[in-house]
């Protein structure tokens, strides 16, 4: 959609923006919570139990009875032998996926002029976004996690949006036909008469042309 548009649900690149920042701040919020509640701890006990197991796997060269012992370890302490260092492994990895989404749609639209190309777009794009942290905040809650922030609220549009776009575009048409009829509508002064030097000049050069014809 072009910034002209003058329809009330019109999206101008601030609110882009906006919506662009809360998702993000929700993003990082519910991150910070699933490092330091599921993956940090994981890393904690796993670094402890590698420790435990040390002896085990120094005395075997066969990569097969390596991995087969780092299995049993993760199982030991509760984390997927085939996942991520985490505490509900299956679930952080797709949370880290969609972060990754998050970040590459992020910073395509960083800068202002890719907000105004579109700012429908990305201002609906950004609120989905949160809709989906949202929905892993609530699976985070039920895995057994706590969030420490308050959910981020969607940005509501103020109704208004169209103002600047509609004004803008009048006083483009008012500089475009009114200003002219105006101009026309003015009075027109005469041009300014020659100085009195210049004037006896003139009048000498003609009386020395009408003398040379004679």
């Amino acid at each position: 959609m072009h910034g002209l548009d003058l329809l009330p649900g019109y999206k101008s690149p601030e609110e882009a923006e906006e919506a662009l920042r809360r998702t993000a701040t929700a993003v990082q919020n519910l991150g910070r919570d699933v490092y330091v509640q599921f993956v940090s701890p994981a890393l904690s006990a796993w670094k402890q139990k590698l420790a435990e197991i040390m002896p085990q796997l120094t005395q075997t060269d066969d990569p097969d009875v390596v991995e087969d012992l780092k299995a049993t370890a993760k199982q030991e302490i509760g984390l997927d032998p085939e996942g991520p260092l985490a505490y509900h492994g299956t679930w952080v990895l797709a949370w880290q996926r969609f972060v990754g989404e998050w970040g590459g749609f992020e910073y395509a639209n960083q800068g202002w002029l890719a907000r105004s190309m579109d700012p429908n777009d990305i201002f609906d794009s950004a609120v989905d976004f949160l809709t989906r942290v949202d929905d892993f905040r609530t699976e985070f809650t039920k895995l057994g996690g706590l969030p420490t922030t308050a959910t981020v609220k969607p940005v509501t549009s103020s109704g208004g949006s169209w103002v600047k776009p509609a004004l803008w575009g009048l006083g483009l048409v008012a500089a475009i036909v009114i200003v002219p009829k105006v101009l026309d509508a003015l009075p027109r002064r005469a041009p300014a008469p020659p100085p009195p030097a210049l004037t006896g000049l003139l009048r000498g050069r003609r009386r020395k042309r009408r003398g040379g014809r004679r």
